[in-house]
């Protein structure tokens, strides 16, 4: 698969942004008797952009995909109703397959960490959906048909990434905890400390901290998306170096 770079208004782009910055998706899927169900779920993305559902075998949406496999996801954008069909908004259609690949369900977890009370639980299974097309409406009469292939980053770089992923977390949290702070902060406009860098693929890496009482939701997350992917550690690495350097002229500024 072709490295996709892409200009920041690229609508292939800016949909891969969406579904990996995104918690939160509608799932619509099909019952037995041929009747849509749409349902909340909690959402990540794998190394390669795919989307992840940790779901339980007790839910109706999930004797559906057994059943059939189509589905469809919906990643919007929250915020006040006022203008919510301006705000971006990315609907993926594909095929759900259970996706037993452990460093997948930890990318999950570390995303939605909440998730751990009942993730042991064995009827909870995690399903990758293999985007077959994407229709991005990027704002008001803004619309974009795209084929699933453009909603996946380069294979080469997802696969190098996710096994250099945990090592490249270790190293940042414990020795990077400030350059962290200032992504969050100068880069994302965040508030508060304690930050940690919890996820990193090709395209972005996601930073968490502790959430506090009634703060809007979310606020305790970052998504830090890269000017242009990496296609391995080694590349990551100058990102992440060049991302402090002006973080840190930004902060001073």
């Amino acid at each position: 698969m072709a490295r996709r770079d892409g200009a920041a208004d690229d609508p292939a782009r800016l949909a891969r942004r969406l579904i990996r910055r995104v918690g939160r998706a509608s799932l619509a899927t099909i019952d037995g008797d041929g009747r849509p169900l749409a349902t909340l779920v909690l959402a990540a993305s794998g190394q390669d952009g795919a989307p992840l559902l940790l779901l339980s075998g007790l839910a109706a949406h999930t004797r559906n995909v057994a059943n059939d496999p189509r589905v469809s996801l919906l990643f919007a954008t929250e915020g006040p109703s006022e203008g919510a069909l301006a705000r971006p908004r990315v609907s993926v259609g594909g095929r759900a397959g259970r996706h037993d690949d452990k460093a997948a369900r930890a990318r999950f977890l570390a995303r939605h960490p909440a998730a751990n009370a009942w993730a042991a639980l064995p009827d909870f299974v995690l399903w990758r959906i293999a985007p077959d097309a994407g229709h991005l409406v990027a704002g008001f009469a803004r619309t974009h048909h795209l084929p699933g292939a453009a909603l996946l980053a380069d294979t080469g770089a997802a696969m190098r990434m996710q096994e250099a992923e945990a090592d490249i977390l270790v190293h940042m949290n414990a020795d990077h905890r400030e350059a962290i702070a200032l992504y969050a902060t100068a880069l994302a406009g965040a508030r508060g400390g304690g930050w940690s860098m919890t996820g990193i693929d090709p395209e972005g890496c996601d930073l968490r901290r502790p959430s506090r009482g009634r703060e809007a939701p979310d606020s305790h997350l970052v998504r830090i998306d890269f000017p242009q992917p990496v296609d391995g550690p080694g590349s990551a690495r100058t990102m992440l170096a060049n991302l402090a350097r002006t973080a840190r002229r930004r902060a001073q500024a």
